[in-house]
């Protein structure tokens, strides 16, 4: 209450020490300010919108997922793991896993280096080795290689239902950081690998589907930056590129995995990207669905 007498408002008999409240709560005020500046300048808007996006695929999505790391036996944590099921047959089933790191740097490209003498810029749907299945591995293989020839004879080669004819390259460096400063490209390119081992293996571990199984696990990073391709020309200068979908074929060291395809796309690339994806897991379906279950058979 006011004492009147005094001026001062008065809780429990004792004076309220006002500008010390309006103090606080402007203080908070402040805080929740630069909170909020943080958070938008963070990756954790860009992780976000990501996973909404596969979810409005029909992915199963799991945010902050936990993988043990090969190398040091250590936890450690992905951004994304998204995965979308196919019914291939009456009793089979396909699937396409993303395993997915998000960056954002917005002062800071990435900087893709591509082969002036580049055989092929397609990336197929098979090409990557990162798929598992519930058992008969050699058969498995043999089985992948006849869908997709299958499909090439009926489609044509170089499909676009099955290839994505977009820029490749075998190097990438964060571009613009400071000397002595760790390349986040590097670092990225590296866990995402490490994640998709990882997923393969645990995968392999168990059997969650009661259904004969074949996942596809794809390694993906999603940059909230400006993404460039870097060709050289004939006398060796650099032609600069800007780009929304590309491949990297990055050179692993992880577990026995000497080589893998990492898609890299901006939040602007990454719808092409899963519309090409699910449109070709759709067409490995239709062409090869019937004759999954013959092979699991054979598996039995």
């Amino acid at each position: 209450y006011l004492d009147r007498s005094s001026g001062q408002h008065v809780l429990h008999g004792q004076p309220r020490r006002m500008a010390c409240w309006i103090r606080f709560v402007i203080n908070m005020d402040e805080l929740t300010s630069n909170v909020l500046d943080w958070l938008n300048k963070s990756g954790f808007p860009t992780e976000y919108r990501v996973a909404q996006t596969l979810i409005n695929n029909s992915f199963i999505t799991r945010q902050g997922d936990i993988y043990e790391d090969l190398e040091s036996g250590s936890k450690r944590e992905i951004d994304i793991v998204g995965t979308r099921l196919f019914n291939a047959s009456e009793n089979s089933l396909l699937s396409l896993t993303l395993v997915v790191e998000c960056k954002s740097s917005a002062d800071k490209p990435w900087v893709l280096f591509q082969s002036p003498k580049s055989d092929s810029d397609f990336s197929d749907v098979f090409h990557n080795i990162f798929w598992q299945q519930t058992s008969g591995s050699d058969s498995a293989i043999r089985f992948l290689n006849d869908v997709k020839e299958k499909i090439l004879k009926v489609e044509g080669r170089n499909s676009s239902k099955i290839y994505s004819e977009v820029p490749h390259a075998f190097s990438v460096v964060q571009g613009l950081r400071k000397p002595k400063t760790p390349d986040a490209s590097y670092a990225a390119s590296t866990g995402v690998t490490k994640a998709a081992v990882s997923q393969r293996l645990r995968a392999n571990g168990y059997s969650e589907y009661e259904s004969p199984h074949v996942e596809f696990i794809w390694p993906l990073i999603v940059l909230d930056a400006p993404l460039f391709v870097a060709t050289p020309d004939d006398s060796g200068e650099f032609e600069l590129t800007r780009c929304d979908n590309a491949v990297l074929e990055w050179q692993s060291t992880v577990g026995e995995v000497d080589r893998i395809d990492i898609r890299i796309v901006t939040p602007e690339g990454l719808p092409e990207f899963l519309y090409w994806a699910i449109g070709a897991l759709n067409t490995v379906v239709e062409h090869a669905g019937s004759e999954l279950d013959s092979m699991f058979n054979e598996w039995k």
